[in-house]
């Protein structure tokens, strides 16, 4: 029987786009950083026949019993695959998840975020063939829901993290071996296969380079080898790079990613040859920035010093160079620009993040400015209406606590 008094706490960041907007859809690399906020997910398993879930981000709330769970499952249908991309099998779940009275009256997001849970719980269950019991889920987060910073792919991380780790309890228990440990590198890729399946279901279409970045932490470079098709795309943790310190500029205008997208790729379909020679340039801005990254932590230990400065701008004059041409590609935004225009003033270099046409900017802060420059450049952007976050980039990603 599955064991009492289990409880365990698993957490994972979310994540900004440093480089490479748009230029990815076209096959160009692109850099992802984690954060410093973080979603965190509390399990605790229960002496009864109920599974609650407290879902706070999305404001959802319920209590299952296990026969119920038991009987959706029974119906539940993925075939053999692992990575959900079938949209039929999608849709009959999502039909099958409409079909419980208790989820009838949920907002979508409520919806996806269960289909979710139900996926996972059916995977692994079928996966360790070991009755569960009761046990209550948590989740909270730092990030905001739907504002680019990677909130769907942190949740599917920790999702899929507990569960994963639940039932790998389960299965070590009917065997006699109960060990308990953190996440190897093997527990880290299924926990990424899982979540890339999750973030399927939520976004229909996901590249795969969220839930890698809050899976790992750390600057993840993505390459994307088959151009618009996005297939083959490939991962890579950027060895021995410095955490360092943004601002993420919130502008408050709402945007939509594929309105974005679109208007890249008419403006490619008209100026074919002119566009890709801006993606090509974008292209070479990541590559150039992995470089520059590794070469500061190189020199990390004398961040003051002029050697360290001369390659952090480096950095900058990529950060200024990138936003150029996104808002040439015309995916910029009148508050974007005043963002990039106010820490200009204070020697500051910001660009978009995300797709553009509202939504977030994020602005470099060198180890070496001065607090009181820092400090006034974030009051005038308050000052102006923007929301202002301090963080730190290229933390750690999943990890699970048992205390």
């Amino acid at each position: 029987m599955p064991p009492f008094g289990l409880k365990f706490t698993v957490s994972a960041p979310g994540k900004v786009i440093l480089f490479g907007e748009h230029s990815v859809v076209f096959g160009k690399p692109a850099l992802a950083a984690s954060i410093n906020k973080r979603t965190t997910l509390v399990f605790e398993t229960k002496n009864s026949d109920v599974l609650d879930l407290d879902f706070s981000m999305l404001n959802l709330t319920l209590s299952l019993p296990l026969k119920e769970v038991q009987e959706i499952l029974q119906k539940f249908t993925l075939e053999n695959s692992n990575l959900v991309n079938q949209d039929y099998q999608i849709a009959f779940n999502e039909r099958l998840i409409d079909s419980v009275d208790n989820f009838q009256l949920l907002e979508r997001s409520q919806k996806l975020s269960i289909f979710c849970f139900f996926y996972l719980l059916y995977r692994f269950s079928n996966a360790t063939q070991v009755p569960m019991r009761g046990f209550r889920i948590a989740v909270s987060s730092d990030l905001t829901v739907g504002a680019g910073t990677g909130s769907s792919a942190s949740f599917s991380v920790c999702m899929a993290a507990a569960l994963y780790h639940y039932f790998g309890v389960l299965r070590n228990s009917a065997e006699g071996d109960a060990k308990i440990g953190s996440f190897t590198a093997q527990d880290k890729k299924i926990i990424n296969d899982y979540a890339f399946a999750c973030e399927q279901i939520i976004h229909g279409r996901a590249s795969g380079i969220d839930n890698f970045v809050c899976t790992y932490g750390s600057i993840i470079e993505m390459v994307s080898e088959d151009d618009e098709k996005n297939h083959n795309k490939t991962f890579k943790a950027l060895e021995n790079v410095s955490k360092f310190r943004i601002f993420l500029v919130n502008t408050g205008i709402s945007r939509s990613t594929a309105r974005m997208v679109q208007l890249v790729r008419d403006s490619h379909s008209r100026n074919t040859f002119v566009v890709d020679a801006i993606l090509n340039t974008m292209g070479l801005i990541a590559t150039s920035a992995c470089s520059v990254l590794t070469e500061l932590k190189r020199n990390e230990e004398n961040s003051l010093d002029e050697t360290y400065a001369a390659e952090f701008k480096k950095l900058e004059d990529l950060v200024s160079l990138n936003h150029g041409l996104l808002a040439t590609l015309g995916v910029s935004h009148n508050s974007l620009d005043k963002i990039v225009n106010i820490t200009k003033k204070y020697d500051l270099h910001s660009k978009i993040t995300g797709a553009g046409g509202g939504g977030f900017a994020f602005t470099l802060i060198p180890p070496y400015r001065s607090g009181d420059v820092i400090f006034n450049c974030k009051r005038e952007l308050e000052n102006n209406g923007f929301i202002v976050d301090d963080i730190t980039i290229g933390g750690s990603g999943v990890d699970i606590n048992f205390s």
